[in-house]
């Protein structure tokens, strides 16, 4: 600011006596060139002269300026050109599944004063298909090296990770994130991944009321979540314990109390508590709220008092699912509990005539030979064997007349 006040004051004064001597005296300047004459005085000559010089001075600066720029800006062209042809190649490499040569480009597009992060990033994930763990971390680092507190590389890693069923390595790399970004609704749904792949149930449902704040997980996922922590609660109960059981009932979401994965495990720990009237009530309004043969066999398997309605109340859903073989067994089942033989043997045959299940066929035998029907009971287990998930294998059997060889070890 001081120089510049300095040479304006030059200048001002340069000025003032310039017009005081050229006021005083004029001069006389006479230019003849051909038959043009220009007539002036001797300052306006010197001043105009002045200007001229400035005036190339300052072209020839221009001139020098731009070309300078149109340099650097080449240069800055040329390398641009040069990364983005690398990325393209790159690319292009990784999608057809060349990891060597991805990697090696796209490392190249990645390093340098004009290089990508997100080029060593792909790098890297190149790498790791190719099985070059080493090579996957040296980039990883030379990323994070660019970009220390860009999130991108920690969470690059973890998927990296998790791919590679590192779980434990995963769930260390995202603590550290947590403590950088806190609850980053990206790095908390990959924390819940890695828990529930590791199984880590108690530590995945702590996580759940952060998750349903972010409110950023598609509703699909969010239910697959909570129906995977619950669910493993309900498996994880101890039988004979109706606090827990209870417990778990009390905190059930509403979206997943008839769910079931969830109400089948819930139902058999109350009905082993000695909650039987909350287990027949759960299983019965699960199935009236979504038909389920998982449900509709626990239904008709659980000992427990009360047989009489239960069967009452299948017999109202026979109405409206009549070709439901899963329920016909169950029914057969409830009539067992009745004491209503011929009952149960209607519901059985019925059945079998609509789906030959091992389930049917074996206790229509049981109930046949405990009938008296020899015969028959032993057709019936014949087919239940033959029903088995896979059959039986095809071994030799001893015939009625080798008795001799039933002696022998």
């Amino acid at each position: 600011m001081g120089v510049l006040i300095l040479l304006l004051a030059v200048v001002l004064g340069m000025t003032a006596l310039f017009a005081f001597v050229a006021q005083n005296d004029p001069g006389y300047v006479l230019v003849a060139v051909g038959g043009y004459r220009i007539e002036t005085s001797f300052w306006a000559a010197l001043a105009a002269i002045g200007l001229v010089l400035i005036a190339g001075w300052l072209l020839w600066k221009l001139v020098r300026g731009l070309g300078r720029g149109a340099s650097r800006l080449g240069r800055t062209f040329s390398s641009d050109t040069k990364v983005a042809e690398r990325m393209d190649r790159g690319i292009r490499a990784l999608i057809g599944g060349d990891w060597r040569r991805a990697e090696t480009e796209l490392g190249r597009a990645g390093r340098g004063p004009k290089g990508s992060p997100a080029a060593l990033l792909l790098a890297a994930w190149a790498a790791d298909q190719g099985g070059r763990e080493q090579d996957r971390d040296r980039l990883l680092a030379d990323a994070r090296e660019c970009r220390p507190n860009d999130k991108s590389v920690g969470l690059m890693q973890v998927r990296l990770l998790l791919e590679r069923g590192e779980q434990e390595a995963a769930l260390a790399a995202l603590a550290e994130l947590r403590s950088q970004f806190g609850s980053d609704p990206v790095v908390l749904q990959l924390q819940a991944r890695a828990l529930s792949e590791v199984g880590d149930w108690t530590a995945l449902e702590a996580l759940l009321p952060q998750i349903r704040k972010q409110q950023r997980l598609p509703k699909e996922q969010w239910h697959r979540l909570q129906l995977d922590v619950f669910r493993q609660r309900a498996e994880a109960l101890p039988r004979g314990n109706s606090g827990a059981a209870l417990r778990l009932e009390a905190e059930l979401p509403k979206a997943l109390r008839f769910v079931p994965e969830v109400a089948d495990p819930l139902a058999q720990a109350l009905a082993a508590a000695g909650e039987h009237s909350r287990a027949e009530r759960l299983l019965r309004d699960a199935i009236n709220q979504r038909w389920s043969a998982r449900l509709l066999d626990t239904y008709g398997r659980l000992e427990m008092p009360g047989a009489d309605r239960r069967l009452l109340t299948a017999q109202n859903w026979l109405q409206s699912h009549p070709s439901d073989a899963t329920l016909l067994v169950a029914l057969g089942r409830l009539a067992l509990h009745n004491h209503l033989w011929g009952k149960a043997r209607h519901y059985f045959e019925a059945s079998l005539q609509l789906q030959r299940t091992p389930e049917a066929a074996a206790e229509l035998a049981r109930l046949e030979v405990s009938l008296g029907g020899l015969e028959a009971g032993l057709e019936h287990y014949r087919l239940a064997a033959e029903l088995l998930p896979g059959g039986l294998p095809a071994l030799p059997m001893p015939q009625p007349e080798s008795s001799e060889r039933l002696s022998r070890p």
